[in-house]
């Protein structure tokens, strides 16, 4: 542990009042210096173990292809990170992960969250307690996070917790090279929406990078993601969050539609030399 390391907290330790409250650690405000909210990438959250000491389920987060769990990145101080250990049981009920959190601002960082060990997993839902619940969802208010997701998770719906939603740009646009890789599984029609970036010409196809561009695209939305990111991640050359043989990311991206603001997976490219393209819309066939 240093006082480079980032940590990724999703679940009780996002509540000030309830970290505070036994007097056991290290103010809050004093271990856990606030960076930025931030998401955890094809998780989602569950409740599958029992704490003694919450009379109930507590929190973890389990890998899910295509799921998201909204949180908070911090970084603690070296006495900090002692308290977090402690708080969270490490190692006997919850351990050390390394994982890759992308950021509101569309950053992919390094970070460090913890997951409940193996031994202490039930394979079955245990329900949380209303107090524990309220912990969990006012400290994301108090933080400005949406805690739809930790909600589901506590009426056993983690399928709530999934993005089901597309936003293409380039070959596989409908009318395109690859649109065929779009059709299974989609319900409803796609429709026009609009992000923030920049388009590069790779020749024969764009690549999206980071910029405050109007990007236009499509937003494609599914009953189940994962069978469609499974193949639209071998299409699109991308091994993994964090892995260094990706030739594009897998990231979350807000679309503007004529229904509002969406969330949607998208791919971005990780090189930076192409030509610009200025309409912000790839139209070669």
């Amino acid at each position: 542990m240093t006082n480079d390391e980032l940590y990724f907290g999703y679940g009780s330790n996002l509540n000030e009042d309830d970290w505070n409250s036994s007097g056991h650690y290290l103010p809050w405000k004093e271990a856990l210096q606030l960076q930025t909210a931030g998401f955890l990438l094809d998780y989602v959250p569950v409740y599958h173990y029992y704490s003694s000491g919450r009379k109930g389920g507590a929190l973890d987060v389990r890998p899910l292809k295509g799921g998201v769990v909204s949180g908070m990145l911090f970084r603690p101080s070296m006495d900090g990170w002692i308290n977090v250990e402690k708080k969270e049981g490490s190692p006997n009920y919850y351990s050390r992960k390394s994982v890759q959190i992308q950021t509101i601002s569309g950053e992919l960082l390094e970070a460090v969250t913890y997951i409940v060990v193996t031994e202490q997993r039930k394979n079955y839902f245990v329900e949380p307690n209303e107090k524990y619940k309220k912990i969990v969802e006012n400290g994301m208010y108090q933080l400005g996070l949406d805690p739809k997701g930790q909600n589901a998770a506590a009426e056993n719906r983690e399928d709530l917790s999934k993005c089901n939603h597309v936003f293409v740009y380039g070959t596989l646009k409908q009318g395109f090279l690859r649109q065929e890789s779009m059709l299974k599984g989609r319900v409803a029609t796609p429709h026009s929406g609009k992000i923030r970036g920049e388009l590069l010409d790779l020749g024969a196809y764009p690549g999206l990078i980071q910029g405050d561009n109007e990007i236009i695209g499509e937003i494609h939305s599914f009953n189940d993601i994962s069978p469609v990111l499974d193949r639209l991640d071998e299409i699109e050359g991308f091994y993994g969050h964090g892995s260094s043989n990706n030739l594009f990311d897998r990231i979350l991206c807000n679309v503007e539609t004529t229904d509002g603001m969406k969330q949607a997976w998208t791919y971005r490219w990780i090189g930076l030399n192409g030509t610009p393209i200025e309409s912000g819309e790839w139209t070669k066939k």
